[in-house]
């Protein structure tokens, strides 16, 4: 005859046994992360074209309440672009003009030169309308090159997704079993954003034939993620 000499710890483990997760379903949703994207590189470059964007998704928290599931987590994003040497500015001569203006309205200072300054500054002016920055490698064949560097930025952007579960509530266990980046937005054109003429860093643009090219400070990164959430619930055979 054998005694149980301990009845507690068996009764215990019967608990044990007797509650489970069981699968009450899965929801999946798309959400579109928008965000602007400004590059700060090196004042001496140029940013000439964005040739490769990648997204990851990283899950960070998952929150469960009735009837809704959130998601936070990050939108990875490794941007390529390439650069050139920018175009030197010709601001010297403004601002000396600049200088002689304010000196010359101080009482008691008289300037001798205004008129040469004037008239150099005019030619400038002139020669400076009629220039425009050049391509920092040589020119073959009609074929115009740009020397320069490829660079990459790395941005983490967080985004929430609020997901409508109704049969979801407090106290379930969510996780998320697949993030995927789509391609549905890959075939759209990349909006950049463009530098302006009037910046203090910017260059007007760099001369193609006829046409210009235009230099960039930045673009507006879409990422179409799709995530799928599993739910399961604690309960007793």
């Amino acid at each position: 005859m054998e005694t149980n000499l301990n009845p507690q710890g068996a009764s215990n483990n019967n608990i044990a046994k007797s509650i489970e997760l069981k699968s009450i379903g899965e929801v999946t949703r798309k959400e579109l992360i928008e965000r602007k994207i400004i590059f700060d590189a090196p004042k001496k470059d140029a940013v000439l074209k964005v040739i490769n964007v990648q997204d990851e998704i990283e899950i960070k928290d998952v929150t469960v309440t009735s009837g809704t599931i959130l998601v936070s987590g990050y939108l990875n994003s490794c941007i390529m672009y390439t650069t050139m040497k920018r175009p030197p500015l010709e601001n010297s001569n403004q601002e000396k003009s600049s200088e002689s203006s304010n000196k010359s309205d101080s009482p008691g200072y008289v300037n001798m030169q205004n008129n040469k300054n004037n008239e150099n500054n005019k030619n400038n002016e002139n020669n400076k309308n009629k220039e425009e920055p050049k391509p920092s490698c040589g020119v073959v064949d009609n074929n115009i090159a740009l020397d320069g560097v490829v660079r990459h930025t790395t941005v983490w952007i967080p985004f929430k997704s609020f997901i409508p579960a109704e049969e979801a509530q407090e106290g379930d266990v969510c996780s998320v079993t697949s993030s995927a980046v789509l391609d549905d937005l890959k075939s759209m054109s990349m909006n950049s954003i463009y530098e302006d003429e009037d910046e203090e860093e910017a260059t007007v643009s760099i001369m193609r034939g006829e046409e210009k090219q235009k230099f960039i400070k930045g673009f507006i990164n879409k990422a179409l993620i799709e995530l799928t959430v599993d739910i399961k619930r604690y309960a007793e055979n």
